[in-house]
């Protein structure tokens, strides 16, 4: 059995074609080359700005780095020492200090051998200093080890220790008498009386150092907060180590960089033991510690970075005194994955020196400013790179499909690539920019034409506005209707890819996505149907049916969705119930859409009443819900497709408006009767009745 619904489609859209569309493409012919035309112009206009733009860049860059060499030239610099492959000098580090893009001053003797000017190294090479490979026991100390550590004899031992401080004015071994004196009265469970003897030590000693290059600052520092730890004292322990870590940040001592690690992890772990003790006068002491730690983990890269630099010294001076010089002696360099940029200047007698840049300051404090201040006049979006394609910084979001303007930084700059894209003009300023107004005033003709054809079609379909304001609400809400599951669905799937998740919650998961599917699923028959059955499309295959168990079965498939809602669905029906004759499919959805409708609208309430009953002539199906209700007024209107109540109760409640409208017209097919009982505030009751199947 078919429905065909009379429209008059046609005629509208030949209307449209007549009125719009011919119009509109002829003209859109017409201009169509004129605004390639225009467009090719307006792109080699952009091209030349962002073409002078770039050169711009690049001189700016020049002067900066022309005027720091300058600068340096100026300097008197032949009579500096340099004997040790780290060396200080306070005139080469207010330079560096004066010109922040500066990483370090070096200098290259006899073409062989690379010195760097100590810029605030936190840490040394790994062999740089000589260890004293005498580690035997000096003879005058010998008795008093005897005593500490084979006869365990700590009072002798401290009493010998004693005895040779006092006939003894050497401060190296002063210092290392003290150390041995605080170490056996810690042994012995004296505390406080090697609490003392550190702080001496500290005070008095720091720098002198073991024969295995440990200064006796720092065993001290680190025997304190064993001792305030062996006591419990964490806080006397973490002040301690703040102190210890403010003095290694502060450059305090010279120390390789293996010392130096074993160190920074000896006060690390100090640290994390007071953490975990949850003591909150800690607290201020901890942010200290994390701040320190943090500067130090900031400078580390530079102090490496740099270190690096001098471990490469045969590249470099291969590259220097080998190959083919760049623009003003500057060169670029790759050491272990680093990039580095410097300037050799020919130095007197045998001795050269350079300037290492640094390559990260260049760009944060020369070229990105530039390229912003350039950016916010000419207006283009910016990105550089290095010549490997390294994104190295760039404007936030980028368009995409621009064209771009790239070209590399030049042989006596960094090794990077710089890309210029004009900013997007938008259509209307590309006819505005139209030579003579020429196009502009086809888009006015154009727009003419398009209001003249809408006004033209408006009048002729008139008598549907109303209907076509109805559908535009119900193709948003439909849109709406359809993003929610399918976004329940695309999140839970997200979680199910990317984590990992247990057996129970997969469960639970996968319910969710059945639950929003079958939503889904009902939502896309509701309004396939209901295209359908407006069309006179839709074909119902009648049999004969029993309403009752029909019932039970979309109820149940209800019950499972709800829950965990806590809804209560209360069906009552006698045993035998008349069979009726009827499409089973399209009865499940007018079931579906009155139980789901009782859902949406039940409001505070949780319950909903289901029942059949039947006599001879007819088969009755009855769903109460408790909610919000329905005004008289309303109750005809209800029916009409795409409508919707509009009350504040309503207003939060996801529908298309045409699930009722389908329940009406599946109705009249089978030649039944609907009849709705409301009252706002107190709930509905919608019956469907169905002539008895003779």
């Amino acid at each position: 059995m078919r429905f065909r619904k009379k429209t008059n489609e046609k005629i509208i859209i030949f209307y449209y074609i007549i009125a719009i569309v011919i119009p509109c493409f002829l003209l859109g012919v017409l201009a169509f080359r004129g605004i390639k035309n225009d467009q090719a112009l307006v792109e080699r206009e952009h091209q030349r700005i962002l073409m002078e733009t770039t050169q711009k860049i690049y001189k700016d860059l020049e002067e900066s780095l022309a005027t720091i060499e300058n600068s340096f030239s100026e300097l008197n610099i032949q009579d500096i020492s340099q004997k040790k492959e780290i060396f200080n000098n306070d005139t080469l580090v207010q330079f560096i200090h004066q010109y922040d893009i500066v990483e370090v001053i070096f200098s290259l003797e006899n073409k062989t051998i690379l010195a760097l000017c100590n810029n605030g190294l936190l840490f040394f090479p790994d062999g740089y200093f000589p260890e004293n490979i005498n580690n035997s026991i000096p003879g005058n100390l010998w008795n008093g080890w005897q005593y500490e550590f084979m006869e365990k004899d700590y009072a002798r031992a401290f009493r010998f220790y004693n005895a040779l401080l006092k006939n003894t004015n050497d401060k190296k071994f002063r210092g290392e008498l003290l150390n041995a004196m605080a170490r056996v009265q810690k042994k012995r469970g004296d505390i406080p009386s090697a609490l003392s003897i550190y702080d001496s030590i500290q005070n008095n000693y720091s720098q002198i150092y073991l024969q295995i290059n440990i200064p006796l600052g720092i065993v001290s520092f680190i025997e304190k907060t064993g001792c305030y730890l062996q006591v419990n004292d964490t806080v006397s322990a973490l002040e301690n180590t703040v102190k210890f870590l403010e003095m290694l940040a502060g450059r305090h001592w010279e120390l390789e960089q293996s010392y130096y690690n074993d160190y920074l992890e000896k006060a690390y772990e100090t640290i994390i033991n007071c953490k975990n003790s949850r003591n909150r006068i800690l607290n201020s002491s901890l942010d200290k510690a994390e701040s320190i730690k943090e500067r130090i983990l900031a400078e580390q890269p530079t102090t490496e970075y740099l270190l690096t630099f001098l471990n490469g010294r045969e590249s470099i001076v291969k590259s220097v005194y080998s190959a083919k010089n760049t623009a003003n002696h500057r060169y670029k360099q790759a050491l272990n994955g680093r990039q580095y940029f410097y300037t050799v200047f020919p130095g007197e007698e045998n001795t050269d020196w350079g300037i290492l840049f640094s390559t990260n300051k260049i760009l944060e404090k020369l070229i990105v400013p530039a390229l912003n201040e350039y950016a916010s006049s000419v207006r283009f979006y910016w990105m550089i790179a290095t010549n490997e394609g390294e994104f190295l910084a760039g404007s936030d979001k980028i368009p995409e499909g621009l064209f771009s303007v790239t070209s590399d930084f030049p042989p006596g700059q960094p090794p990077w690539t710089l890309t210029l894209y004009p900013e997007e003009k938008g259509l209307f300023n590309t006819f505005f920019r139209s030579g003579g107004g020429f196009f502009f005033y086809i888009f006015i003709a154009v727009l003419v034409i398009l209001g003249f054809g809408l006004i033209f079609t408006l009048q002729t379909v008139n008598n549907k506005i109303e209907l076509s304001k109805m559908k535009s609400s119900f193709v948003s809400t439909v849109s709406h209707e359809l993003k929610s599951p399918l976004t329940s669905i695309r999140q839970i799937a997200e979680i199910l890819a990317f984590k990992k998740v247990s057996a129970e919650r997969k469960e639970k998961y996968f319910t969710m996505i059945l639950q929003q599917s079958e939503r889904l699923s009902h939502l896309i028959e509701n309004i396939l149907d209901f295209s359908k059955i407006e069309a006179g499309q839709k074909q119902f295959h009648f049999e004969e049916t029993d309403l009752a168990a029909l019932t039970g079965n979309v109820i149940q498939t209800f019950r499972d969705r709800l829950t965990s809602a806590d809804f209560h669905i209360h069906f009552t029906s006698p045993k035998a119930v008349n069979k009726i004759q009827g499409d089973r499919e399209a009865l499940e959805q007018v079931l579906y859409n009155l139980i789901d409708n009782a859902v949406k609208y039940s409001g505070n309430s949780k319950k909903i009443e289901i029942s059949v009953e039947s006599d001879y002539e007819w088969v009755e199906l009855c769903v109460r819900d408790y909610g919000i209700g329905i005004s008289k007024k309303e109750h005809e209107k209800i029916f009409q497709q795409f409508y919707r109540v509009e009350q504040e109760l309503t207003g939060t409640v996801k529908g298309t408006g045409i699930g009722l409208t389908i329940v009406k017209q599946i109705m009249d097919v089978h030649k039944g009767k609907i009849k709705v009982e409301s009252t706002p505030g107190e709930g509905s009751s919608f019956c469907i009745k169905f002539p008895v199947y003779k």
